[in-house]
């Protein structure tokens, strides 16, 4: 009965998909310079994921959303590591 409750559980954890929660404008950070301030939180895995961005709501939530198909991505083999190198060195 062990290999199945394994199995069952690594389906579920590669099912999660993680998804935008919520973008709300903030008070700058301090030091965090002129501009608006969001946070955003992306939801879908054991714990919220809460950033902190400046821009236009839509440049954050355009971030928020590429943050969390990384991560859907990373989850589900597509990607490589966010520590691995993005291209293979040339000699």
């Amino acid at each position: 009965m062990q290999p199945t409750v394994i199995n069952t559980a690594v389906n579920q954890i590669s099912s999660i998909q993680y998804q935008v929660a919520s973008v709300d404008k903030i008070t700058s950070p301090p030091n965090g310079g002129d501009g608006d301030w969001y946070r955003y939180v992306l939801t879908g895995g054991r714990c919220p994921i809460t950033g902190l961005r400046r821009g236009t709501l839509l440049e954050v939530t355009e971030h928020a959303r590429r943050c969390a198909k990384d991560l859907n991505d990373r989850s589900n083999g597509k990607r490589l590591s966010a520590w691995s190198p993005r291209r293979s060195k040339t000699v």
